[in-house]
């Protein structure tokens, strides 16, 4: 995640878990989860396929976490 993410998303994002092929990403606030669910998913997982070969990977489900 923190290659695909990068350093700045990195700072307001951590991962839970990959389950059944979905990635779940905890975001620090609802206007980032909003922007990366819209604008940013397609990419990310572009990026996260092509450096995790082996693995199956779907989607990416973004949560509003509490920090």
């Amino acid at each position: 995640w923190a290659d695909a993410a990068g350093p700045e998303l990195l700072k307001s994002t951590r991962v839970l878990g990959l389950k059944r092929g979905v990635l779940e990403v905890d975001v620090r606030n609802a206007v980032l989860m909003s922007e990366l669910a819209q604008f940013h998913k397609r990419g990310l997982l572009a990026k996260l396929r092509t450096a995790l070969p082996g693995v199956t990977l779907t989607d990416i489900k973004f949560r509003a976490g509490t920090w």
